[in-house]
């Protein structure tokens, strides 16, 4: 007589548990993608500019990686971002470029973006690089036409 009743119950014993572990999942995957690799999420600070066109060699540098290569370019540039575009200052010269941005994927331990400047197509990536002693820090990496401009979080 019992014995129908306690399936009954087991059974819906058995389904909140699977639907707490459902919800506990999906929090757990929620706090993977918890903002930290996105481009609006840092200060930047410039690092160097490659050339793709010559074999991918550092054209120019700020003041900090100027040990990288000697007779390089030494430039300053800055970044501002707001939501939805952002604009990098050559503070040499004052010459600025203005880009619009928007999510292309975002793949937990990075976010990779679709960039225009003026009709120009690129790519914009947010990372984390891992060093030897193991430290990571966030990394941007911006490509366009044919250079990569490298900014790390300060």
């Amino acid at each position: 007589m019992f014995e129908g009743k306690r399936k009954n119950v087991l059974a819906h014993v058995t389904a909140v548990f699977a639907m707490l572990f459902v919800l506990s999942c999906v929090v757990a995957l929620c706090g993977c993608s918890n903002g930290s690799n996105t481009i609006q999420n840092h200060k930047w600070k410039f690092d160097n500019v490659q050339g793709t066109a010559n074999d991918g060699a550092v054209i120019a540098c700020s003041e900090d990686s100027q040990w990288v290569s000697d007779g390089i370019e030494i430039i300053d540039l800055s970044i501002q971002i707001e939501e939805g575009s952002f604009t990098i200052v050559n503070l040499n010269n004052k010459e600025s470029f203005e880009f619009s941005y928007n999510e292309n994927n975002s793949l937990g331990k990075s976010t990779i973006y679709d960039i225009e400047n003026n009709g120009t197509k690129g790519i914009a990536s947010v990372s984390k690089t891992t060093y030897q002693d193991k430290t990571e820090i966030p990394t941007l990496i911006i490509s366009i036409k044919e250079y990569n401009l490298y900014f790390y979080e300060k």
